[in-house]
């Protein structure tokens, strides 16, 4: 899933999922947020050069391998690590 510059992408339906079964790539220029009480579940990598807006949602990193956050600094209201390994190359904050 690619959210390209001048995108935003808003998921606010609480207590759904919306699972991206490949890499979720933020361009920059491009936004992400969450409204509500959603989650995100990403199963490749989560690469972000634009802005992400945690909101009260949940991002869950879920592969049967490693996975990476290849991004500028972030911060989640939740993170479920559900793999093998989670590489980060920049540093993230939790709430």
């Amino acid at each position: 899933m690619v959210i390209e510059y001048g995108r935003t992408f808003t998921f606010n339906t609480a207590g759904k999922t919306l699972t991206v079964l490949g890499s979720l790539e933020v361009n920059g220029g491009g936004a992400i947020s969450f409204g509500a009480a959603a989650t995100l579940e990403i199963k490749g990598v989560y690469f972000k050069n634009g802005s992400f807006t945690a909101g009260t949602g949940t991002v869950k990193m879920s592969s049967a391998g490693a996975q990476a956050i290849l991004t500028s600094e972030t911060t989640f209201n939740n993170l479920i690590i559900d793999n093998t390994g989670l590489l980060l190359f920049v540093s993230i904050t939790v709430n």
